[in-house]
C-alpha cells in the first residue's frame, strides 16, 4: 500500500486501526458491538474509546472508573494543544502542523497549495 493509499484509507472515519504493537492494520468496524477484533492479529480494540479493549468493563463502567480520570485529563490537554498549534487541511481534512521553514504548505494527499495557513489562523 502506498503512502497515499494508506492516508486515504485511514482518513475514512469508519476505519479503526488495530492498536496491537506490531500489527498496524486497519478495518471498517461493522455491527453495534463496541469491541473490534482485528482480522489480521485478533487484537481487541474498543471502538468507542479508540483504546485497547477494557476487559471486564463495559464502556460505561470504564468511563466511570477513577483510574481513567488522568487519561481523560491528558486527552483534553492534548486537544487544547492541537487546537493552538495545528490546522485542518480544507482539502483532505487531515491535521497539519508547521514544524519549520516558510509558511507555504502543500497537501500531500490532494496536491494543492494550502496557503499561508500558519499566518492566516491567528
Amino acid at each position: 500500500m502506498t503512502r497515499y493509499e494508506y492516508l486515504l484509507f485511514t482518513s475514512n472515519p469508519d476505519v479503526i486501526m488495530c492498536l496491537a504493537p506490531n500489527c498496524g492494520k486497519g478495518q471498517i468496524h461493522e455491527g453495534d458491538s463496541p469491541m473490534m477484533i482485528c482480522k489480521s492479529c485478533q487484537f481487541k480494540t474498543c471502538v468507542v474509546h479508540r483504546l485497547p479493549w477494557h476487559e471486564g468493563f463495559t464502556c460505561e463502567e470504564f468511563d466511570k472508573d477513577e483510574s481513567q480520570l488522568e487519561r481523560l485529563e491528558n486527552d483534553e490537554a492534548t486537544a487544547k494543544l492541537l487546537v493552538g498549534i495545528s490546522m485542518v487541511c480544507s482539502q483532505c481534512k487531515q491535521g497539519v502542523m508547521k514544524a519549520e521553514g516558510c509558511d507555504h504548505m502543500q497537501c500531500e494527499i490532494r496536491p494543492q497549495r494550502i496557503g499561508d495557513m500558519v499566518t492566516n489562523r491567528r
